[in-house]
């Protein structure tokens, strides 16, 4: 019994979630109230409150999940080759420019706010295979740059972040200029932050 009521709230937030990712690419942030997504989702506006404290809230759990499903389908183009950890980054970085490139209503609702999907703690233990991968691959790197997990760990998502914030600007904001001419600018930055580390 108690693994179906977990079974049933898990799915319950999963609808309040994908409610809410309909919604607020369709009627903007602003417009979409708590009451539309429980609409949508067919579940009572009380129960919104028992997983979420507000639309900021649910906000940043969905923000969550779709830079978690993005950052596995960028590793997965990695993941199958032999790449040097700078060359596979820039793949990586490759890969999600382009991804923005096709989702635009992707770049204007995570607004600059790509985020780790786990938090450091989870990411050392999970065994979610996609992550367990991912940490298998910062850790060789971090021992070969003699590095911390954890120092690669902010670099990476220095990365990810700027090539979401910088996609925001160039693909809503049409600044500071298109994605692709800024393309050859990322991928050195890229290659100044691992390539050539400094040793700590």
């Amino acid at each position: 019994m108690t693994e179906l009521i977990k079974k049933k709230k898990i799915q319950k937030k999963n609808r309040l979630l994908d409610s809410a990712y309909t919604l607020f690419k369709d009627k903007g942030i602003s417009r979409t109230s708590i009451s539309d997504i429980c609409s949508k989702a067919g579940i009572a506006k009380g129960t919104f409150y028992l997983y979420f404290t507000d639309k900021e809230d649910i906000l940043r759990a969905l923000t969550r999940k779709i830079s978690g499903q993005i950052l596995d389908d960028a590793y997965s183009v990695v993941n199958e080759k032999e790449f040097e950890f700078c060359d596979a980054c820039i793949k990586m970085a490759n890969y999600l420019i382009e991804y923005f490139k096709s989702e635009p209503d992707i770049v204007r609702l995570l607004r600059k706010d790509f985020v780790w999907p786990i938090d450091e703690a989870e990411f050392m233990t999970t065994d979610n295979p996609t992550m367990s991968s991912i940490r298998g691959f910062l850790i060789n790197y971090a021992d070969e740059a003699s590095l911390t997990v954890h120092q690669v760990l902010i670099r990476m998502f220095s990365v990810l972040s700027m090539i979401c914030s910088v996609s925001f600007s160039a693909l809503v904001d049409h600044f500071p200029e298109d994605i692709d001419s800024m393309k050859p600018e990322i991928f050195a930055m890229i290659k100044s932050i691992f390539a050539y580390p400094c040793k700590q």
